[in-house]
């Protein structure tokens, strides 16, 4: 074994073009989120410089892959019904991007807010909305499929997420979305439309009262607020056509009592309450034709 090795070193050692390969540093391009270009492949690294290069690091890639998918696995922990099945990934190709941001009276409070994807496919009913706290970086994501009639909400902070799967109620789901417009009511047409970066949409008002999670006597507190929804829930969401009658048909008798349930987002919206606390929520851009595909484990990257 010895004399293998001196040999294999005294190899490496006699061999310039072999060493320069193992040594020449690389770099990353960064990603570019609108680009639909194909990257040119790499072309593979021989086997010898492979190999020398996996004994230099005293490690091999294999294992710490099985170690890395298992650390993953055992940081994400979902309870529900074990006979609810959901799948591990999802595919989509729509994605738009928002964010939030909290006012107090004209002052932006500093850190506050959100960033949010959310996601849409043009082929299966389903959809998945990210949102990630500016603040504490704490991550919530919820996925949504009409098809197996599923639901999975997730937290996660510093690589460790727990969440509960469920079969799909509208009237109960509850994602985190900023102003938790699923919990208002009374909600109007204003007549008012407008394009939102290229889509038609159309303003709801409401003056509600919403619990004030702040307050521990549970005190409820008056709120005002403006919501720009899609006309057309296919202009974001084209494979909301495919949903199963009896939700699409619970989600238009919801909108007619006043409520609204979080399966087609609102592209903006505005709430005001009575402390003059205000927060914004706003489309910064929709990148449609991007297939790409969405682990429910990624909540932990």
């Amino acid at each position: 074994m010895k004399l293998q090795t001196l040999l294999a070193a005294a190899l490496f050692l006699c061999s310039p073009a072999l060493r320069a390969q193992v040594v020449k540093p690389t770099k990353e391009l960064p990603q570019q989120k609108k680009s639909t270009s194909t990257p040119a492949k790499k072309k593979p690294m021989p086997t010898a410089s492979l190999k020398t290069s996996e004994h230099a690091k005293g490690s091999n890639a294999s294992e710490n892959n099985t170690a890395a998918k298992h650390a993953v696995q055992k940081s994400l922990v979902i309870s529900g019904d074990e006979s609810i099945y959901i799948d591990s990934a999802f595919e989509y190709d729509v994605a738009v991007y928002q964010e939030s941001v909290r006012y107090k009276g004209m002052n932006k409070v500093k850190n506050s807010g959100e960033y949010i994807v959310i996601y849409y496919s043009s082929k299966l009913p389903q959809y998945s909305i990210q949102v990630i706290d500016r603040a504490t970086q704490t991550k919530h994501h919820f996925y949504g499929d009409f098809n197996n009639r599923t639901q999975v909400n997730m937290t996660g902070l510093y690589r460790m997420a727990t969440g509960d799967k469920d079969l799909m109620d509208l009237k109960t789901m509850n994602p985190e979305y900023p102003g938790e417009i699923n919990q208002l009511t009374q909600l109007k047409k204003t007549g008012q439309t407008k394009l939102i970066t290229g889509v038609a949409c159309e303003e709801y008002i409401t003056h509600t009262k919403k619990l004030d999670v702040n307050q521990a006597s549970g005190k409820h507190e008056n709120v005002t607020a403006h919501i720009w929804i899609p006309m057309d829930p296919r202009s974001v969401f084209p494979a909301y056509a495919f949903i199963p009658d009896g939700f699409r048909t619970e989600i238009e008798i919801m909108k007619m009592e006043g409520n609204y349930p979080l399966v087609v987002l609102p592209l903006e919206m505005y709430f005001e309450y009575p402390n003059g606390e205000k927060v914004y929520t706003f489309t910064t851009d929709i990148i449609e034709g991007e297939t790409r595909v969405v682990s429910i484990a990624d909540i932990n990257k």
